[in-house]
Protein backbone atom coordinates (compact mmCIF):
# COMPACT_ATOMS: atom_id res chain seq x y z
CA UNK A 1 0.00 0.00 0.00
CA UNK A 2 0.78 4.21 -0.50
CA UNK A 3 1.45 5.83 2.19
CA UNK A 4 -1.44 7.96 1.46
CA UNK A 5 -3.49 4.58 0.58
CA UNK A 6 -2.27 3.41 4.27
CA UNK A 7 -3.70 6.71 5.97
CA UNK A 8 -6.76 6.56 4.30
CA UNK A 9 -7.43 3.07 5.39
CA UNK A 10 -6.56 3.97 8.60
CA UNK A 11 -8.70 6.61 9.12
CA UNK A 12 -12.00 5.14 10.18
CA UNK A 13 -9.88 3.27 12.98
CA UNK A 14 -8.61 6.86 13.99
CA UNK A 15 -12.62 8.15 14.16
CA UNK A 16 -13.79 5.00 15.91
CA UNK A 17 -10.48 5.56 18.72
CA UNK A 18 -11.13 8.97 18.86
CA UNK A 19 -15.11 8.93 19.08
CA UNK A 20 -14.58 6.25 22.17
CA UNK A 21 -12.45 8.79 23.94
CA UNK A 22 -14.38 11.58 23.11
CA UNK A 23 -17.50 9.05 24.91
CA UNK A 24 -15.38 8.32 28.34
CA UNK A 25 -14.49 11.87 28.83
CA UNK A 26 -18.04 13.27 27.85
CA UNK A 27 -18.92 10.89 30.53
CA UNK A 28 -16.14 11.48 33.07
CA UNK A 29 -17.37 15.29 33.32
CA UNK A 30 -21.15 14.36 33.03
CA UNK A 31 -20.40 12.42 35.97
CA UNK A 32 -18.98 15.31 37.84
CA UNK A 33 -21.61 17.75 37.29
CA UNK A 34 -25.24 18.31 38.38
CA UNK A 35 -28.11 20.81 37.96
CA UNK A 36 -27.99 23.20 35.17
CA UNK A 37 -24.73 22.78 34.37
CA UNK A 38 -25.18 18.99 33.61
CA UNK A 39 -28.17 20.01 31.30
CA UNK A 40 -26.16 22.49 29.56
CA UNK A 41 -23.38 20.05 29.09
CA UNK A 42 -25.93 17.49 27.54
CA UNK A 43 -27.48 20.04 25.62
CA UNK A 44 -23.88 21.33 24.42
CA UNK A 45 -22.70 17.87 23.45
CA UNK A 46 -26.31 17.01 21.31
CA UNK A 47 -25.48 20.47 19.57
CA UNK A 48 -21.94 19.91 18.69
CA UNK A 49 -22.79 16.23 17.51
CA UNK A 50 -25.20 18.28 15.21
CA UNK A 51 -22.64 20.75 14.13
CA UNK A 52 -20.25 18.02 13.58
CA UNK A 53 -22.48 16.11 11.15
CA UNK A 54 -22.95 19.07 9.14
CA UNK A 55 -19.36 20.47 8.76
CA UNK A 56 -18.39 17.44 8.05
CA UNK A 57 -20.72 17.21 5.68
CA UNK A 58 -20.27 20.29 4.20
CA UNK A 59 -16.47 19.24 3.70
CA UNK A 60 -17.26 16.14 1.42
CA UNK A 61 -19.60 18.55 -0.59
CA UNK A 62 -17.50 18.50 -4.17
CA UNK A 63 -16.37 14.68 -3.60
CA UNK A 64 -17.87 12.47 -6.06
CA UNK A 65 -15.49 9.66 -5.33
CA UNK A 66 -16.71 7.54 -2.18
CA UNK A 67 -13.08 6.49 -1.35
CA UNK A 68 -12.44 10.36 -1.17
CA UNK A 69 -15.26 11.19 0.19
CA UNK A 70 -14.95 8.83 2.88
CA UNK A 71 -11.70 9.91 3.56
CA UNK A 72 -12.01 13.08 4.09
CA UNK A 73 -15.42 12.91 6.10
CA UNK A 74 -13.42 10.52 8.11
CA UNK A 75 -10.79 13.20 9.14
CA UNK A 76 -12.84 15.92 9.62
CA UNK A 77 -14.94 13.82 11.99
CA UNK A 78 -11.47 12.55 13.87
CA UNK A 79 -9.76 16.35 13.97
CA UNK A 80 -13.14 18.09 15.70
CA UNK A 81 -13.20 14.94 17.87
CA UNK A 82 -9.98 15.43 19.01
CA UNK A 83 -10.60 19.43 19.70
CA UNK A 84 -13.93 18.11 21.49
CA UNK A 85 -11.73 16.38 23.67
CA UNK A 86 -9.46 18.90 24.68
CA UNK A 87 -12.47 21.54 25.18
CA UNK A 88 -14.12 18.52 27.54
CA UNK A 89 -10.75 17.92 28.85
CA UNK A 90 -10.05 21.43 29.91
CA UNK A 91 -13.40 21.71 32.04
CA UNK A 92 -12.59 18.61 33.14
CA UNK A 93 -9.52 20.12 34.80
CA UNK A 94 -10.99 23.24 35.99
CA UNK A 95 -13.93 21.33 38.23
Amino acid sequence: LSSNQSQTNDCPQLAVKSTKHLEEVYQQLVSQLGGASREKLINSQLAWTTFVEAQCGFETRGFNDSTSSSSVRNSCLDGMTQQRIQDLQRYLFNQ
